[in-house]
């Protein structure tokens, strides 16, 4: 992945201040090749050389000095003051091309004679940058990529405020290398890959130390739009499905892969996954790979949203059995319509909180109706080797257009934060979020819909409460 910078050298004459012995003495003279060139790769130097006439062998300084402050220049003079070398310093992360000037000053202190010069400086960006343009709360990047994240709050919450910027966790050590910011653009966050890597990560944006909002990244080579599971409804409705779940890795069963992550309900940030067969999340490291821990918390808010995005590795405990989740401790006082909207259940529309990647959100209830559509075959898939036990199912294929798409019995993550009906349980489940909060009009509950399949129950469309944590599976918008 190289990063240049392309420097030539043209002497230009300056105006010579001499001494009172100025009619002994002849003007300085400064000389740069005119082929000379200088290609610098970021986090790197590359030197060229100059001659200096008519010193007389007096003592000679010099100094360079850029228009551009990221980058940085020094002189060095030879020991026989006739000439000397220009070196130009480069930062670690070159972002955009750009132009930019260098000035060389050579200098006899002693009688006064001075002579300078303009260096023309073209610098290059990385030639692994993928710039994401469209704002959203996940971004698939491609491993081994400087990705380029547009500092906003969501899909339309508008730009950011922030002076620094982290990890948060990551499912795979060694996933992130750095996580940068470009001095000189306030309004992106840069996250560099490592190649041989892909899984899951959360970078954050905070100001004076706190956490003003996070994203998830998708780092995967997984084409979306390439195989899509396009099933249509009664009124002749076409809902395009990823074949795989959010934060998965893979759509075919066997490995921890298959699983995504796990997400609260109206909620943007994401959660470690399950194993795949195993009473057990998937590990989170933080940058030095450490392990990260999601501390339990009690929800002392009435409305928690701001308390959500500055804590995003709380997991908030659920109040009343967890009818009222992380969202808020008092049913009675929370506005109940803009619960309903966070992930655009009432609005139709991507919400600032839908946690898909752009070009994608969160199904509606309706669009969950083919897990019981009569023309949609379901079929039981069994952990490879077992007998077709309730224990071993790991997960159904929905037969939609003559292809088989599989969800997985990733379990669910009880309001109380403990991992319940996985693989190897005795009720495994795959169940993921739709955007539809009280789909049922129930008065007694403050709930979000999920569809999906139990063992040994067939699969359906329900609602479960808010504090749950479970997949999602994003539509086309």
């Amino acid at each position: 992945m190289k990063k240049a910078v392309l420097v030539s050298l043209a002497a230009v004459a300056a105006a010579l201040t001499v001494s009172s012995c100025a009619d002994t003495l002849s003007d300085l003279e400064l000389t740069v090749p005119s082929t000379s060139e200088i290609v610098l790769y970021s986090g790197q130097s590359q030197t060229c050389s100059f001659d200096v006439a008519n010193s007389g062998g007096y003592l000679l300084k010099g100094t360079a000095v850029p228009s551009n402050p990221l980058y940085r220049a020094e002189v060095a003079i030879n020991s026989q003051m006739d000439g000397g070398t220009v070196t130009v310093y480069a930062p670690e992360y070159i972002f955009k091309d750009e132009d930019f000037t260098v000035d060389v000053t050579v200098e006899d202190g002693i009688n006064g004679r001075r002579k300078a010069t303009t260096l023309q400086v073209k610098a290059k960006a990385l030639e692994n940058i993928q710039p994401f343009d469209t704002p959203a709360n996940a971004f698939i990047a491609k491993p081994g990529s400087l990705v380029k994240i547009p500092a906003q709050r969501g899909a339309n919450g508008g730009v950011l405020s922030f002076d620094a910027a982290d990890l948060l966790w990551q499912d795979a050590q060694g996933l992130v290398k750095a996580v940068v910011l470009d001095p000189s653009d306030a309004s992106s966050i840069y996250v560099e890959l490592n190649a041989d890597a892909t899984g899951n990560a959360v970078v954050c944006a905070k100001a004076s130390g706190q956490i003003v909002w996070s994203w998830h990244l998708w780092v995967t080579d997984y084409d979306p739009a390439a195989s899509t599971m396009d099933w249509k409804d009664a009124d002749g409705v076409t809902y395009s499905f990823m074949d795989r779940d959010l934060g998965a890795m893979t759509s075919v069963p066997g490995t921890d892969a298959v699983h995504g992550n796990f997400y609260n309900w109206g909620r943007k940030d994401p959660f470690p996954g399950a194993k795949f067969d195993a009473a057990e999340y998937k590990p989170a490291y933080n940058l030095a790979g450490e392990v990260v821990e999601f501390p339990k918390v009690d929800n002392e808010a009435v409305s928690n949203i701001e308390g959500s995005i500055a804590n995003p590795l709380n997991r908030y405990l659920g109040v009343n059995a967890g009818g009222w989740s992380w969202i808020t401790n008092n049913f009675s006082q929370i506005d109940k319509d803009a619960v309903k909207d966070l992930w655009g259940g009432v609005s139709g529309q991507k919400s600032m909180y839908d946690p898909c990647p752009a070009g994608w959100k969160v199904p509606s209830f309706a669009a969950a109706a083919f897990v019981s559509d009569a023309a949609v075959t379901k079929t039981k898939v069994y952990k490879e080797g077992a007998a077709a036990a309730n224990n071993a199912m790991v997960g159904a294929n929905f037969t939609v257009g003559g292809k088989d798409f599989f969800f997985p019995s990733m379990g669910e993550s009880s309001w109380n934060g403990n991992l319940v009906n996985y693989v190897g349980g005795t009720w495994p489940c795959g169940k993921h979020w739709t955007n539809t909060a009280d789909t049922f009009a129930s008065s007694s509950y403050f709930r979000g819909g999920h569809y999906g399949h139990n063992t040994p129950s067939s699969a359906g469309r329900a609602n479960i409460n808010f504090g749950y944590y479970l997949a999602v599976r994003c539509v086309k918008e």
